[in-house]
């Protein structure tokens, strides 16, 4: 078998004999998007309809902050700009001070919906760096 799912103490493991993480192709990531969605059900940040925007994120529980690193990388170069770029991130609990841009620290419009913030960023070239501070 190429692809393997079993349980591992209380939670579940996938193993590929392929690294779809880093195939060019669309189908290659969309199996590897569904494979880490069964994984986990849902993701802690989410962004659909834009596969050039890759979003990576870090938790810094000692400054009660979220960092976003946002990287818009085209297959040709230079970049077009992307327009009202819109993702979600699971708050895990957690109540939002304030959603900046850095590091001219500008704010962003966001919007609470259950435990997921809904972040719109006006414009993205190349990349962008989010904080969600935290209460």
């Amino acid at each position: 078998p190429a692809i393997v799912e079993n349980t591992y103490g209380k939670g579940k493991v996938i193993y590929s004999t392929a690294a779809l993480e880093i195939g060019t192709h669309i189908s290659q990531r969309e199996v590897f998007y569904q494979l880490i969605k069964r994984l986990s059900g849902s993701y802690c940040t989410e962004l659909e309809g834009f596969q050039s925007v890759e979003i990576t994120r870090f938790e810094k529980p000692e400054e009660n902050c979220t960092m976003l690193h946002i990287l818009n990388f085209q297959s040709e170069l230079p970049n077009l700009p992307i327009a009202n770029l819109q993702f979600k991130a699971k708050l895990f609990g957690k109540s939002i001070a304030e959603v900046i841009l850095l590091p001219n620290e500008t704010g962003l419009q966001y919007s609470c919906q259950g435990d997921t913030v809904e972040i719109q960023l006006p414009d993205l070239q190349d990349y962008a760096l989010v904080c969600i501070k935290y209460r």
